[in-house]
Parts: structure tokens; C-alpha cells; sequence
């Protein structure tokens, strides 16, 4: 099986740029049915940033489906959390929601 790493980052702003700046990774693992990530967003994360080696979609919340938001195959994928601050899971499902990935 293969993972959705989710990295969760804070805007920082150095010399008048904003870069991101890593506080925590978790993996979950990608499966035919819904899986969600055993820890929740720390509540100062602006930014995460999803990557999988495989297709799969993600949603913030219990419950992914495929039609939820996807992360294509090899990509990363950078999302702002709409609620910083709020007790926030990240699920994920597989591409064909079959559990083959």
C-alpha cells in the first residue's frame, strides 16, 4: 500500500518573502475505503502540503470519496486550511476506491 504524507506548514515571512516553513509530517495510508489520519492538524497550520506516489483523493474531514479533491500520482500539492485553529482530520481514499493503487 502506499501513503499520502501530509506536511503541515506555517507562512513565515523572511526579509519581505513569505516561505512555508515545515511543523509536522504524518503519513495514511492510500486504501479502497476511507482512512484517516490518526492525528488532527496542529491548530497553527496555515498550509499543508499533500504528496502521494499514487493517485489518490483527500478531503479535510472523515470520509473521502473519489470524488473528493485529488492528488495526482508523483505530485505535491500545497492547500490552505480554510479554518486555522479548528480540530481539522485529513481522510483519503484510492483513485478507483477499490483498494488497488
Amino acid at each position: 500500500m502506499a501513503d499520502l504524507v501530509i506536511t503541515e506548514c506555517v507562512v513565515e515571512n523572511r526579509n519581505g518573502a513569505g516561505y512555508l516553513r515545515p511543523t509536522r509530517s504524518q503519513k495514511v495510508t492510500i486504501q479502497g475505503s476511507s482512512t484517516t489520519a490518526s492525528l488532527p492538524l496542529l491548530a497553527s497550520t496555515q498550509v499543508i502540503r499533500l504528496s502521494a506516489p499514487s493517485t489518490c483523493h483527500w478531503k479535510l474531514g472523515a470520509g473521502a470519496t473519489t470524488a473528493s479533491s485529488m492528488v495526482p500520482a508523483g505530485r505535491t500539492i500545497d492547500y490552505a486550511t480554510p479554518s486555522p485553529g479548528t480540530t481539522t482530520y485529513i481522510s483519503v481514499i484510492d483513485a478507483s476506491g477499490s483498494g488497488f493503487v
